[in-house]
């Protein structure tokens, strides 16, 4: 499937998927192969790949295996700094069009995940649902002008953090959500966020 302007990424290769979870548990490497395949066969630009809390070196392992059959970028989907620099290191642009790989994501409370890209440059997601306290805690956002100063401020700090990286490099992630779980006025923090976000020149 194609639909122009979208990038679309496979998001089948996910630990909360209770099928994908089951080939996780036997160690079955073949089948979260094969599912990589079919995504990129569909038509998918980039293949998600997240192992939940098992070991950093299961993450290299996937990575490895599914870049000996898949020439799509992977997007390497963890908020553990060990796994996301397991996947980061496994990863090989030349078997990808020498793309860049996704990671997944950073947000206000996880900054110094921005340190790996000195190991594999990347295209980093910033999730701005997110900030942190005075005290350094995380705290959702609650309305759409917070979300796009988060956004804003992450930006700020991947442009000093990785010096030279260009708007189309940088992956702003607002917090989608289904609107049937929209309990506390997340879509409307949502179309907010996102209506500042496209306004913003810089």
């Amino acid at each position: 499937m194609s639909i122009q302007g979208l990038t679309i990424i496979g998001e089948s290769i996910n630990d909360s998927v209770p099928s994908t979870h089951e080939l996780f548990e036997k160690n079955d490497i073949a089948g979260i192969v094969e599912l990589a395949k079919s995504q990129a066969d569909s038509g998918a630009k980039y293949i998600d790949v997240n192992i939940g809390l098992r070991p950093p070196s299961f993450m290299a392992e996937v990575v490895k295996k599914i870049q000996e059959r898949v020439s799509i970028p992977l997007s390497i989907d963890t908020p553990d700094p060990a796994i996301a620099e397991a996947g980061l290191l496994a990863y090989n642009p030349e078997k990808a069009g020498n793309k860049k790989p996704i990671l997944n994501s950073i947000s206000m409370a996880r900054l110094e995940m921005f340190d790996l890209y000195k190991k594999q440059p990347f295209m980093p997601i910033l999730l701005s649902t997110e900030t942190v306290d005075e005290a350094g805690n995380s705290k959702m956002n609650k309305t759409g002008e917070e979300t796009y100063k988060t956004a804003k401020e992450l930006v700020r700090i991947a442009r000093e953090r990785i010096p030279g990286v260009n708007n189309e490099d940088l992956i702003l992630d607002p917090g989608i959500m289904p609107i049937g779980s929209d309990s506390e006025g997340n879509f409307k923090r949502l179309i907010t966020a996102i209506k500042l976000i496209h306004q913003d020149s810089d």
